[in-house]
Parts: C-alpha cells; sequence; structure tokens
C-alpha cells in the first residue's frame, strides 16, 4: 500500500496529518490495487488496517489468521504493503477453508509463486497444478472438447 493522498482540493498541512488514503496491492494474479479511504493514517495500527483491507474485499473473519499484511520493496526505497498469506498458517487448518474468495486469493498467490519460481516443484507437482489451472480456467472435462490444440493457445 502506498501512502498517496487525493488530488482534489490539496488539503493544507492540518488536514494533510488527519487524513491519508491508502491502495492494497491484493494477492490477485494481475496485482489489483484496492484504494482504501482511512482517517488518521499516521495512529492507524496494522490490525486496524488489516481489517478495513478484509472489509473492503468482503472476506470472512478467518482471513484474519489467513492473511497478513506484508511491507514490500524491491529496494527498500518505496515500500508498499501487500495482503498476502500468512506463512505462520498452518496447512491443516487451509485445507479446512470453504469461502470461495479466501480460497481464490489463496489459489492466486500459489499459482503466481509457481509461476515466478518461488515455490520449486518437481514434474509430477507441476502436472497436478497444471491439470488444477486447466480446470479451474476451462471447467470440467467434456471428452471430445476442447481439442488438444485449444489447450495449447489458452495455457
Amino acid at each position: 500500500m502506498d501512502g498517496t493522498e487525493g488530488s482534489a482540493g490539496q488539503p493544507g498541512p492540518a488536514e494533510r496529518s488527519h487524513r491519508s488514503s491508502v491502495s492494497s496491492v491484493g494477492a490477485r494474479a494481475d496485482d489489483t490495487v484496492v484504494p482504501l479511504a482511512v482517517e488518521n493514517l499516521p495512529s492507524l495500527s496494522a490490525h486496524e488496517l488489516h481489517r478495513a483491507v478484509r472489509e473492503v474485499l468482503q472476506l470472512p473473519d478467518i482471513a484474519l489468521d489467513v492473511f497478513a499484511l506484508w511491507l514490500v520493496s524491491p529496494l527498500l526505497d518505496e515500500p508498499f504493503l501487500q495482503f498476502r498469506r500468512n506463512v505462520f498458517f498452518p496447512k491443516r487448518r487451509e485445507l479446512q477453508i470453504h469461502d470461495e474468495e479466501v480460497l481464490r486469493l489463496l489459489y492466486e498467490e500459489a499459482k503466481g509463486n509457481v509461476l515466478a519460481a518461488r515455490y520449486p516443484c518437481d514434474v509430477e507437482d507441476c502436472e497436478a497444478l497444471g491439470a488444477l489451472v486447466c480446470r479451474v480456467q476451462l471447467g470440467p472435462y467434456q471428452p471430445g472438447r476442447p481439442a488438444a490444440c485449444d489447450l495449447r493457445e489458452k495455457l
């Protein structure tokens, strides 16, 4: 999330210290920016910011444990916050999640990490993950449709 202020009516210094807006880069494949309007950003706790992101994304309370705020910067000069998977969230609990939006966010983040080679995979895992991507993007298998050449174009 970057601390940017609205350009309409440029607030004065006193107002600027009490009102800020932030944007969140989500775990979506296209790194969607989610705008948030928050009051008194300098005194906002991480927990309150996390709650605000969850509310904007309309996620259930389980998202409090599943996702965390990550401070990310390639050069440590312009860091931004990302709403990503909490690495301390146990896999056994992740398997119990049924909320479609939470699962979609986890899927998109994992897919991006595999494609960016952040998650090492052997050939068997790659084949299984490729099958999952086909199922998600193309729907259930139907004999004779789509043809193999159609699959190559989409993948």
